[in-house]
């Protein structure tokens, strides 16, 4: 139609979103925003043809670092904050009949790259999912990789040398990343 509409209110601070292969629905993770913000996020799903949402995950119980869709089915990388301040998210696959997040597994690394590098030129993605599940930078001890996380949860690693991968994208099983190495 050439015209641009908010989906969200000017005060709402969204954090990731994804859309659904056939168009038709938007899956987002934020709060609204007023005074102090809250670490911890809500999960809506919206119809984007009706224009109604749902709350699929309830404010203030998880801060919600990534959601998506795989096929039709909802991957999501959260924390509850229960042991410490800045906990590794754990992997969750959202569950539509129970209506609440099914625990994957909780590997020990930081999703996304900490590793300092000068390489960080834009674009690109941190994470991408698809039917096979998700492909994403991690953060381990010294350095940042890549690695695919199955919807068993289980987590295999695609490269594993010294350095830092800083972006990615990934389609129809072809995968390109940059990354800077130690060549010496």
């Amino acid at each position: 139609t050439g015209q641009l509409k908010a989906l969200t209110g000017p005060s709402y601070q969204v954090e990731t979103f994804s859309l659904s292969e056939d168009g038709s629905r938007l899956l987002y993770a934020g709060q609204e925003f007023r005074g102090v913000m809250s670490q911890k996020q809500e999960l809506r799903e919206l119809d984007l043809e009706t224009l109604e949402s749902k709350v699929l995950v309830e404010q203030g119980v998880f801060e919600i670092k990534f959601a998506g869709y795989g096929s039709d089915r909802i991957m999501v990388l959260a924390t509850d904050h229960k042991l410490w301040l800045n906990e590794n998210h754990g992997v969750y696959e959202y569950d539509r009949e129970a209506r609440a997040l099914r625990f994957l597994s909780k590997p020990d690394m930081a999703f996304g790259s900490s590793t300092g590098s000068d390489c960080r030129l834009g674009g690109g993605q941190y994470a991408v999912l698809e039917e096979n599940g998700l492909t994403c930078i991690v953060t381990q001890r010294k350095g940042s990789n890549l690695v695919h996380i199955g919807w068993d949860g289980i987590v295999e690693n695609l490269t594993d040398l010294p350095g830092s991968v800083d972006s990615m994208d990934k389609k129809q099983g072809k995968l390109v990343y940059v990354a800077m190495r130690d060549n010496r």
